[in-house]
């Protein structure tokens, strides 16, 4: 059983997000998201999301998620210890200081994990977008792009290119 993990905010569900996820869908058999706590997102983006509850729910409403985790850095990463993923993707858009500190906390406790980074989905949906015009998208936009990732090990330095469908 092939297990990717991805996490995120999921604010506001829109296509891009759905792409992203059917993206994965297609390179395992499980998806697992790590929803970020509340407070998690404030003390990052300055912005207080929906609650964990709705945005679970508007995740499972696309049908594409295993399991979804209450999880972060805080609190231990201790879905990832739990189910030991194949894979961890990250949305194009989330290449930052969190991406190296998954990576080491990958290495430092032994999970063969690939990293996959993802290329932009919808022409670059994001939900700031959505927040700034004061609209709550569920899946509403029509907007489509090529699904490209490149892939490597969490310890590599230089992801491999896998291919346009994940």
């Amino acid at each position: 059983m092939t297990k990717a993990f991805t996490w995120g905010t999921f604010s506001l569900i829109h296509d891009g997000h759905k792409e992203f996820l059917q993206s994965i869908k297609s390179i395992c058999d499980e998806i697992h998201i790590i929803l970020i706590p509340e407070i998690e997102v404030f003390r990052n983006k300055n912005y207080i999301p929906a609650d964990w509850s709705t945005r679970r729910t508007n995740l499972q409403k696309l049908g594409l998620a295993s399991h979804i985790h209450y999880d972060s850095y805080n609190l231990g990463l201790k879905s990832l210890l739990q189910f030991k993923p194949d894979f961890f993707v990250i949305g194009y858009d989330q290449k930052t200081v969190w991406e190296e500190r998954l990576v080491s906390f990958l290495v430092d406790n032994d999970l063969n994990t690939k990293m996959v980074y993802s290329k932009e989905f919808a022409q670059g949906i994001h939900c700031a977008q959505f927040r700034e015009s004061g609209q709550s998208p569920l899946c509403t936009s029509k907007l489509t792009t090529q699904h490209v990732v490149t892939t490597g090990n969490a310890s590599d330095s230089h992801p491999i290119f896998l291919g346009a469908n994940l």
